[in-house]
């Protein structure tokens, strides 16, 4: 059982009616133990990145004929000039092999 309410812990230790809070900032939970508010946010911070990264390693690509992938360039418009190109023949979004002159509706320039 908490000793400080979950308002309490966000709000600095002040209970919704404007009262203290009893804990001077430490949170008691079910086994009687101690957990400091920086405990508590360090713990959310490595959630949060733990789920950030997975979702970045379960990026999927995207097939072709969604991004009106072409085999000729479009202008001067080109694969090999995308920033998402991987040579010899990959990309980074768009599934399957690429042609380096094609393009598709994701292009996006590489930086000067």
């Amino acid at each position: 059982m908490c000793s400080v309410t979950p308002w309490a812990a966000l709000a600095g230790g002040v209970e919704r009616d404007g009262t203290q809070a009893q804990s001077g900032g430490d949170m008691t939970i079910g086994n009687g133990s101690q957990l400091s508010r920086r405990a508590i946010i360090q713990v959310g911070l490595l959630v949060l990145a733990t789920g950030v990264s997975a979702r970045a390693e379960a990026q999927q690509k995207i097939a072709a004929n969604l991004v009106q992938y072409q085999q000729k360039p479009k202008g001067t418009q080109e694969c090999d000039r995308c920033l998402h190109f991987v040579p010899p023949d990959g990309c980074k979004v768009v599934a399957g092999k690429i042609n380096p002159k094609g393009w598709c509706a994701l292009f996006a320039p590489k930086p000067k």
